[in-house]
C-alpha cells in the first residue's frame, strides 16, 4: 500500500523555480527513497484533485487527501515580494497548511521556502519558527540546487520512524476479492452497505433512491497500448437519483459518491484453484446535496466499512 505525501503548491511564481521545480525534486526524492533499503515502504506524491474522477468538490477532495496523507510538503514562498505592505505566501497553501497542522501535526509537515522571492523574516511568525527548508536558484546552477534540495527532502523524510508508515506487504488495508467475480462481489458489498437501515435513517435515503455503477480503465489501457498487467483502476459511483445540486449556475446535477480502486496484486490459492486480487481505495469524492444530506459523512462510512 502506498504512503501518500501531499504536495501543496502555488502557481503565482515561475514554474521553473517553484511549482514544477519543487515537484520534480519531491518526486525524485520519493523515487530514491522507494529504491532504498531504509524503508519497506512505497511513497507516492499526491496533490490537489489528481486522480479524482469526474468533477469532485475541490475543497473536500483536497482536505480528504490531506487527511489520508502520511506527510505534507508545502511551498510557503512569498508571492508578493514587490508589494510595499504585508508579504504573504499563497493563501490557498496557507489554508491547506493550517488544515494539515490540525489533522496531521507539525511533525508531519515540511515547509519549503524560495529566498529568491522574499526574505525569511516576511513569513508569518508561526511558519518561520518551524524552520522551513530554504533554497535559491538565482545566479546558481539549478541542477546543483535540485540535487541539494532532493537530499534535504530525503533527509527530512528519513528522520521519521519507519513504523509510522504502512509497509508494502501490509494486506490488512486491502479489499480482497476473487478476481473473476470482482464486479459482482464489490457491487453486492456496496448494495449491502447501502441497504443498511440504520445508515439509511442516519443519512436520509432509501433503497429506491440510488444506483450503483462500476467501470474500469482496462479498455482504455488496451487501446492506448499501455500495460494491462498492473494498476487497473476501477471507478465506482453511487448516484442518488432523488437529489440534485447547482454548480456554476447549472442546476439538475446528479448527487453522487465516487471511489477509485486500484488492483495492486494477485495471489493464487492452489487449494481452491482460484485467483484473488487485492484492491486499494486510492481516491474518493462526493458532490454537494440539494437536500442537505451529509455525503461526506456517508463517504467516510464507506471507507470504514470497506477497508
Amino acid at each position: 500500500m502506498k504512503n501518500h505525501i501531499f504536495y501543496s503548491w502555488q502557481s503565482d511564481l515561475p514554474n521553473n523555480t517553484n511549482r514544477g521545480f519543487l515537484g520534480t525534486c519531491i518526486e525524485s526524492a520519493i523515487k530514491e527513497l522507494n529504491l532504498s533499503e531504509q524503508f519497506d515502504i512505497e511513497f507516492r506524491i499526491d496533490k490537489d484533485t489528481m486522480d479524482e474522477p469526474g468533477t469532485p468538490h475541490i475543497v473536500d477532495s483536497i482536505f480528504t487527501k490531506i487527511e489520508k496523507s502520511k506527510l505534507f510538503i508545502a511551498d510557503v514562498s512569498i508571492i508578493n515580494s514587490d508589494y510595499n505592505k504585508r508579504k504573504t505566501p499563497n493563501p490557498n497553501v496557507l489554508i491547506e497548511l493550517g488544515y494539515a497542522a490540525k489533522v496531521l501535526g507539525w511533525d508531519k509537515i515540511i515547509c519549503i521556502f524560495n529566498t529568491d522571492f522574499g526574505d525569511y523574516s516576511d513569513l508569518p511568525f508561526d511558519i518561520k519558527f518551524r524552520r522551513p527548508l530554504c533554497y535559491c536558484t538565482e545566479g546558481k546552477s539549478k541542477a546543483e540546487e535540485r540535487k541539494k534540495l532532493i537530499e534535504v527532502i530525503k533527509s527530512n523524510i528519513s528522520l521519521h520512524d519507519p513504523s509510522e508508515f504502512i509497509p508494502i506487504n501490509e494486506v490488512g488495508s486491502y479489499l480482497i476479492f476473487e478476481s473473476s467475480k470482482f464486479h459482482s462481489q464489490i457491487e453486492e458489498k456496496i448494495n449491502s452497505l447501502l441497504q443498511d437501515l440504520k445508515l439509511q435513517s442516519k443519512y436520509g435515503f432509501t433503497s429506491d433512491d440510488y444506483t450503483v455503477d462500476i467501470t474500469d480503465d482496462f479498455l482504455y489501457k488496451f487501446e492506448e497500448e499501455e500495460s494491462i498487467e498492473e494498476d487497473i483502476k476501477y471507478f465506482i459511483s453511487v448516484v442518488f437519483t432523488d437529489d440534485t445540486y447547482t454548480h456554476n449556475n447549472i442546476g439538475g446535477r446528479e448527487c453522487s459518491l465516487i471511489f477509485t480502486l486500484r488492483e495492486n496484486f494477485k495471489q493464487i490459492n492452489f487449494g481452491e484453484n482460484k485467483v484473488y486480487s487485492a484492491f486499494e481505495i486510492i481516491t474518493r469524492g462526493h458532490s454537494p446535496s440539494g437536500k442537505g444530506r451529509d455525503y461526506r459523512g456517508l463517504s467516510d462510512e464507506f471507507v470504514k466499512r470497506l477497508e
